[in-house]
């Protein structure tokens, strides 16, 4: 099925992400209003997923870059050095319906190219360890030996995990991982 991942800039496009958030994640949460909402946050975009066919939207990311939300809930010093000083963006609020992993994989597509030309490392926390190992997958490896809690995160422990986004194409050809034809094609935008 293909896809296209799209800006959320509307309300209704932020009434869409708040719909894939409940359905993928509200279960966890509850109702709580902030996760839901990004209100008016300058260093962060939302992007939805959409099936082209149906104009079915399947999921949705937030990507921050410049003030990174995960820097209010780990201490500068338990970060590697290499990751302070060559720049990184956070990918956070992955939601995908039940069913469309292809949603998954096309966002963080998308999170991947935007992030190539502008920062080092794309940093993303995993509720459970089971979406930690779907990135490990997909090249990401831990900055910390165990969870952490994380307020912007519903105050849930998170793995948390960063990619090389400098040197993820030389390792996916290294290990012939298999989506490297689909992740060098580029982000349908």
């Amino acid at each position: 099925m293909a896809t296209r991942v799209i800006q959320a800039t509307t309300s209704a496009d932020m009434a869409q992400v708040r719909r894939l958030r409940a359905a993928a994640y509200g279960r966890h949460i509850g109702d709580d209003p902030v996760w839901a909402d990004d209100g008016h946050d300058a260093d962060a975009l939302v992007m939805l997923c959409q099936e082209t066919n149906t104009g079915r939207f399947t999921g949705t990311i937030r990507l921050h870059l410049g003030r990174l939300p995960v820097d209010a809930d780990v201490p500068l010093e338990a970060w590697p050095e290499s990751m302070l000083t060559q720049g990184r963006a956070e990918c956070s609020r992955l939601a995908v319906v039940s069913g469309a992993a292809l949603a998954r994989i096309a966002l963080w597509r998308w999170a991947y190219w935007h992030c190539l030309p502008r920062v080092r490392w794309l940093v993303m926390g995993a509720r459970s360890s089971g979406l930690a190992r779907m990135y490990h997958s997909l090249g990401a490896r831990p900055v910390l030996p165990g969870p952490a809690r994380l307020q912007h995160g519903a105050g849930l422990e998170h793995y948390l995990l960063a990619l090389d986004v400098a040197g993820a194409h030389a390792a996916w050809r290294k290990s012939d991982h298999w989506l490297l034809t689909y992740m060098m094609e580029g982000p349908t935008l």
